[in-house]
């Protein structure tokens, strides 16, 4: 890679480095979502006149993460303790590593579209590429480029057959037509070949029919569940309180009545006295349910004496029969004369900050952040029920799994719940991004979905994506608001990624006869 960097002359690199720009820009908290159309126009573009494809991705796609997620050294830093001479080379790792998608991307693009006719299967390439990064327990599929669209409802209501990767593919479909349209205009070829007129009309054609056909789509799928929610009486009034808890106190113990307090008192804000159901963030009460405490006590107490049911997040231990003790980060659902601890919990933790993983092998191993203990992942997907209702939680960045979701739906939630503690990252752009990729949760599966946040972003989302509240961050907050409930099952909750398999499937196909084609 270093031998290819050389070659890269300085033209080259600088439409990488724009084409990494222009792709952050398009994701909160820039937030100028129309870039994604035009984002890979000048890597594509310089694909077509270099010889070093994968070293010109990896650039594009290091500036474009570098930029996307340079908050991670807050939380490795200002929380995890560890020196910026640590946090930073750990955050160029990470940097380095998702950036071999992008080159990886381009040399398939170079090397498997020899001619202007098979740039068709560039949009193909990217999906199965993005479907590759979810996959894994080292999974890391933050701000996917369809998330960059959370905004455009019409558009993403596609997303409950094809998921946000249905998004991703039209926008590469869009970007591969205008490069063709710059080639042929400025009289250029792809390759030695040219494009014709009649090409430019095909991709230009396919534009207009995909973006017709989602947009019709998702305008009737807005109309047909309003209708639906205007009729239904079918509703939950759901709270949301951010308890606004300053991380470095978090789990101090001088600190736990106070903060324990504080959420109480939020809970008895005027606008959320009438609520169904009442959501606490992510490790909101620092101690043990379980046991027999002051604050355990006053917590039962005052749950006893309300009328919501509340979820909230904490910590719950679990004796083996092998004489150990397991951790987990869990969603407890409790309510007036609840005999049991309902509880869910967290199945996709993050390496390094909830647990470490080849610890036995590599045993210098130690978090990046703080926390109880390693913890261990939770092995139901069972949602939590009470009265006649079912909630399905996720725990932070679970919202970023699809399948997860799914898997609450498919087995009776009636909304969505998505708790997280993003205290970690400061004031930065990740609460924004954190939040955008909830609204894809809830388009895919039509269920309203509530998000309760530490620092906040908190805030409600009905069916079809539209954010019906959300607080700032960094503030006290409590609010609430009605949340239809659904109970259809969409296509992407029945199936899946389906449409990112078959996207998998064409790449592969492409690849084979390639290869074939080259034996012969």
């Amino acid at each position: 890679m270093i031998s290819q960097f050389k070659q890269l002359d300085y033209r080259n690199l600088s439409f990488a480095i724009i084409s990494g720009f222009i792709m952050t820009a398009a994701f909160p908290k820039t937030g100028f979502d129309f870039l994604a159309w035009f984002a890979f126009v000048p890597l594509i573009w310089t694909l077509n006149q270099t010889s070093t494809a994968f070293t010109t991705g990896c650039v594009a796609g290091f500036v474009h993460q570098i930029t996307l997620v340079y908050w991670l050294t807050t939380a490795m830093h200002e929380y995890g303790h560890l020196p910026l001479i640590t946090c930073i080379p750990l955050l160029i790792l990470l940097c380095l590593y998702l950036s071999l998608y992008t080159g990886i991307f381009c040399i398939m693009v170079k090397r498997l579209c020899p001619t202007p006719g098979h740039l068709i299967l560039v949009p193909f390439f990217w999906v199965a590429l993005e479907y590759a990064r979810s996959l894994t327990q080292f999974a890391f599929p933050w701000e996917l480029m369809g998330y960059s669209q959370y905004l455009k409802l019409p558009l993403i209501q596609v997303a409950d057959i094809t998921g946000v990767y249905g998004i991703s593919w039209l926008i590469l479909l869009f970007n591969v037509a205008i490069v063709c349209f710059l080639l042929h205009t400025t009289r250029q070829t792809w390759q030695t070949h040219p494009v014709s007129i009649k090409m430019i009309y095909v991709f230009l054609g396919g534009v207009i029919l995909f973006f017709v056909l989602f947009m019709s789509y998702g305008l009737y799928r807005i109309a047909t569940i309003n209708n639906h929610i205007e009729k239904s009486d079918n509703k939950l009034k759901v709270a949301t309180v951010q308890g606004n808890i300053d991380q470095a106190v978090k789990w101090d113990e001088t600190f736990r009545t106070e903060s324990t307090q504080k959420y109480l008192h939020l809970s008895m804000s005027e606008n959320i006295q009438d609520a169904d159901l009442i959501v606490w963030p992510e490790t909101a009460i620092p101690f043990y349910i379980q046991q027999d405490t002051k604050l355990s006590q006053l917590l039962r107490s005052f749950i006893n004496d309300h009328q919501p049911a509340f979820l909230i997040g904490g910590l719950r231990y679990e004796h083996t029969s092998s004489s150990s003790w397991n951790f987990y980060n869990s969603a407890f659902l409790l309510f007036p004369g609840a005999t049991n601890n309902q509880a869910y919990d967290k199945s996709h933790l993050v390496p390094y900050g909830e647990y470490i993983p080849f610890q036995t092998v590599f045993p210098f191993l130690k978090k990046m952040v703080e926390a109880v203990g390693d913890f261990s992942e939770g092995t139901t997907f069972t949602p939590l029920k009470w009265d006649k209702y079912s909630v399905g939680p996720q725990i932070c960045y679970e919202i970023l799994f699809p399948n997860l979701s799914r898997n609450l739906v498919q087995n009776g939630a009636d909304i969505l719940v998505n708790i997280t503690n993003d205290a970690w990252y400061g004031r930065s752009s990740a609460p924004y991004q954190h939040f955008s990729m909830a609204v894809f949760r809830a388009v895919e599966n039509k269920r309203s979905l509530a998000r309760a946040a530490n620092t906040g972003i908190s805030g409600c989302i009905n069916p079809f994506g539209k954010i019906l509240t959300q607080s700032q961050i960094f503030v006290d907050d409590a609010r609430a608001c009605q949340m239809p409930v659904l109970n259809e099952t969409t296509f992407y909750a029945r199936y899946g990624d389906v449409f990112a398999i078959f996207c998998s499937i064409v790449l592969m196909v492409s690849i084979l006869v390639r290869f074939f084609r080259y034996r012969l």
